[in-house]
């Protein structure tokens, strides 16, 4: 009873939240200056004759995580951090922030479906149902059979839903 009062709660949540929001885009200058912009400002911005050169703008993507700074969740998230920036030329920073500093993995599961949050390493998919299967002991015999069930036609499925339903994308 518990669970669905939560999943109850949460979708509802959800569906508030996400009505009202709008996208912003966070930018910071070389000189560490930062703010963020509704996409209409962006839009004029760009489109404007007399706008300034924004090549030295910087994307920063905020990842939260709940998991220890000494965590494979954060090791995996320093080398995507370097991999990004470096691939970017810096063009994109990307912030940790370990430790449920951001909340928890609801909380930051629901920030990134209202754009408040750019990813959460991790994350709660209990309001997604068929996510469920996954967090059963013992589904996999061994690393192949986890690999099959992960690239499964139900894995497929399961990640288009959450995209088309919740507007997320694990």
């Amino acid at each position: 009873m518990k669970r669905v009062f939560k999943l109850t709660v949460m979708c509802i949540t959800l569906l508030a939240l996400s009505a009202g929001c709008g996208s912003e885009v966070v930018r910071q200058t070389a000189d560490g200056a930062g703010g963020t912009d509704t996409e209409a400002d962006v839009a004029d911005t760009e489109n404007s004759d007399s706008a300034e050169d924004t090549s030295a703008d910087v994307y920063v993507m905020r990842i939260g995580h709940a998991q220890t700074e000494e965590s494979p969740r954060q090791r995996s998230l320093e080398y995507f951090k370097k991999e990004v920036e470096q691939k970017t030329d810096g063009k994109v920073t990307v912030e940790i922030y370990p430790n449920g500093e951001l909340g928890d993995e609801t909380e930051m599961t629901v920030a990134v479906s209202e754009g408040s949050l750019e990813a959460v390493r991790g994350g709660d998919l209990e309001f997604v149902p068929k996510s469920q299967l996954l967090g059963l002991p013992m589904i996999a015999e061994d690393l192949e059979e986890a690999r099959t069930l992960c690239y499964s036609d139900y894995m497929s499925d399961m990640l288009s839903s959450c995209e088309t339903e919740y507007g997320m994308k694990v």
